[in-house]
């Protein structure tokens, strides 16, 4: 059915947006997208937009307990006008330790990185190895794993931002 599942709230940098279900449809796991691309680690039914989501479509979709899958209509995000952050997020890996190093020697933000600010969250296969909120992350992962970190941080004028690493496949 049309609608099941909706957006609402301020669509706005900073603001809460939730998917809201109807039509008796009744999610029980959602997935954000923002401009096409999931949003590792956010599972929740709402969404706080950071700086860098400003200007680009939001986008959730939400799964019942038989599988069926709804999503909502793109959205804008609004918000101020934040300097893109520019540069990656690289895994380096020890292959005989399986230990997985996050490397921001590049990622460069105009608005300056506050290092104080810095977290990381791990992924496999896109869910999140809880616990896994260090620098470096070691694994036992089979041949074919996808290995992907996310760094948020506050910039120095205080946007939250969202960076995800590039994605490594475990051989």
């Amino acid at each position: 059915m049309d609608n099941e599942l909706t957006l609402s709230g301020v669509f706005e940098v900073g603001q809460t947006i939730t998917a809201v279900a109807g039509n008796g449809f009744v999610p029980v796991s959602y997935e954000w997208e923002v401009d096409g691309d999931i949003v590792l680690g956010e599972v929740s039914s709402t969404f706080i937009p950071v700086a860098t989501d400003a200007g680009r479509k939001i986008q959730a979709y939400g799964y019942d307990a038989f599988g069926n899958k709804e999503r909502t209509k793109r959205r804008n995000i609004a918000g101020t006008n934040n300097d893109r952050v520019s540069g990656t997020a690289a895994i380096a890996m020890a292959v005989t330790e399986m230990t997985f190093t996050s490397d921001i020697s590049d990622l460069n933000d105009d608005d300056v990185i506050d290092v104080a600010t810095i977290t990381y969250r791990w992924f496999a296969d896109g869910v999140e190895l809880v616990g896994e909120t260090g620098v470096t992350m070691s694994g036992n992962f089979a041949s074919g794993v996808h290995v992907q970190y996310r760094v948020d941080y506050t910039d120095g004028v205080g946007n939250a931002e969202r960076v995800l690493s590039n994605d490594f496949q475990v051989s």
